[in-house]
């Protein structure tokens, strides 16, 4: 599952908050998750 959303952390010692398109914090299942980050305007993602 793919799944656009937002990083924040408070401040370094806080936790990473990820939120959807619309606001919503994204909870993750527990277990293996594998975050990828790029720079907007540097080529495409595409995803299988």
């Amino acid at each position: 599952m793919v799944t656009t959303a937002t990083w924040s952390k408070a401040d370094i010692n806080s936790s990473l908050k990820l939120t959807d398109e619309s606001g919503k914090n994204i909870a993750l299942n527990r277990g293996q998750t594998w975050i990828a980050a790029f720079t907007p305007g540097r080529g495409g993602v595409s995803w299988q």
